[in-house]
């Protein structure tokens, strides 16, 4: 794990994020992002394009690479990890966490890059 990564998770740790509308949810992890950010040198950027058809919800780090992160809150598993392939596999993205309520069990490496997931469930427990 990236330490953009470790800092991605602490942002988001703790917090209780709405698991019903992934916009919503979506715009309250980026109010985390900018509180957790706020005066550092690393920042933040949502709705990123990545490639043809390929739009990250928020790419944290330095310059033009950094960490992806990718909220989603349904969707079929295989589709979910087939979408991180691809993403992993760009040059921009060095680490790749997905922000989920039901986790698919991508963790490890993607393409030699480094990818967590982020179960958001846990902080409701």
């Amino acid at each position: 794990m990236t330490p953009e990564m470790r800092e991605v998770m602490a942002a988001l740790r703790g917090k209780r994020f709405p698991l019903e509308d992934e916009k919503r949810c979506q715009e309250d992890i980026e109010k985390a992002l900018r509180d957790f950010y706020v005066g550092r040198l690393i920042s933040f950027k949502r709705e990123v394009k990545l490639g043809p058809g390929d739009v990250v919800d928020f790419m944290v780090g330095l310059g033009w690479k950094g960490t992806a992160v990718e909220v989603k809150l349904k969707g079929q598993p295989e589709a979910i990890r087939r979408q991180l392939r691809r993403y992993a596999g760009l040059d921009q993205v060095e680490g790749l966490i997905l922000v989920t309520a039901k986790p698919v069990g991508v963790v490890g490496l993607m393409n030699g890059k480094p990818v967590a997931e982020f179960d958001l469930s846990r902080a409701w427990l």
